[in-house]
């Protein structure tokens, strides 16, 4: 009976270090996610600098991936102004859609990804989905943009 009682403590123990373990992972693996967006900025969003700043992660739903970090905000600003920043610093490229009025489609284009009437850019704001217009958007220091060109409405 000991032996059994014996055994069954040194299971629970060795899943008990597992799941604390796991968990552990998890809360490391979130942090270095936000800090491979935005390096100045921690889950409790304290800064290093006094410039206030965004990230954008950009997903061109094909394998590519990019990473505009640290785009200086004005104050105020909505999230339409922080692409133009970015675009004034070379780290991104804005279109307008020719025919966006014609077709009802959005009006904007990103590094040569336009909204069509097949595809379009998704918005999630600090992990929540948004769906607004950019210029509707407002963006505050630390924020983190995650745009996808997708084919269907995210769920």
């Amino acid at each position: 009976m000991r032996r059994e009682f014996n055994l069954v403590i040194r299971a629970l123990l060795f899943v008990a270090i597992a799941i604390g373990a796991w968990l552990m992972g998890m809360v490391i693996g979130q942090e270095n996610a936000v800090t491979i967006l935005n390096p100045n900025t921690s889950t409790a969003n304290i800064r290093e600098s006094g410039q206030p700043t965004v990230s954008m992660m950009l997903d061109y739903n094909n394998g590519d991936i990019d990473i505009v970090d640290n785009i200086i905000l004005t104050s105020h600003a909505n999230l339409w102004e922080a692409m133009l920043a970015a675009e004034e610093e070379g780290k991104l490229i804005i279109g307008q859609n020719e025919d966006w009025i014609e077709n009802g489609l959005l009006w904007y284009g990103v590094n040569g990804f336009f909204n069509s009437s097949e595809s379009r850019w998704y918005i999630w704001l600090n992990n929540d989905y948004v769906s607004e217009l950019p210029d509707e958007i407002n963006v505050k220091n630390g924020d983190i943009l995650y745009f996808k060109y997708l084919s269907y409405y995210p769920r």
